[in-house]
């Protein structure tokens, strides 16, 4: 699929997904959440000094596709579990959008799905010492 690009959509202006981690993925009639730990983008109002012995500043969040008509999942991953037992899907590799089709690519698969809007809300804590 040829498509646009995450970045061309308004509601992906604070994030940086090629270095977000999905948490988990929830699918259920009419929605699908991204569970994130997101990279908050420079030039974001909502970008701290990254915590001591990080690269970025990250916040939890949810991607979440609204008003979804259909939802194919290929090649499904199961998550990975991390030194410090904490699973996950990996980073986004991309997100592009073609009218309403998304299609997702990470650790977790291809989430290819039409949906009437998509919304990021994140966890606007402040950064921890």
């Amino acid at each position: 699929m040829s498509g646009r690009s995450y970045e061309s959509l308004p509601a992906f202006s604070d994030v940086v997904l090629e270095e977000s981690w999905i948490r988990q993925v929830i699918a259920s009639p009419g929605t699908v959440l991204l569970l994130v730990e997101a990279v908050i983008a420079k030039g974001s109002p909502l970008l701290q000094e990254p915590r001591p012995g990080e690269q970025f500043f990250w916040l939890p969040g949810v991607i979440r596709f609204e008003g979804v008509s259909s939802l194919e999942w290929t090649d499904q991953q199961p998550p990975t579990t991390n030194p410090d037992g904490t699973e996950d899907y990996d980073h986004v590799d991309a997100l592009t959008v073609d009218g309403d089709v998304y299609v997702v690519e990470s650790g977790a698969g291809t989430l290819r799905l039409t949906a009437a809007d998509v919304v990021v809300q994140l966890d606007e804590r402040p950064a921890q010492s």
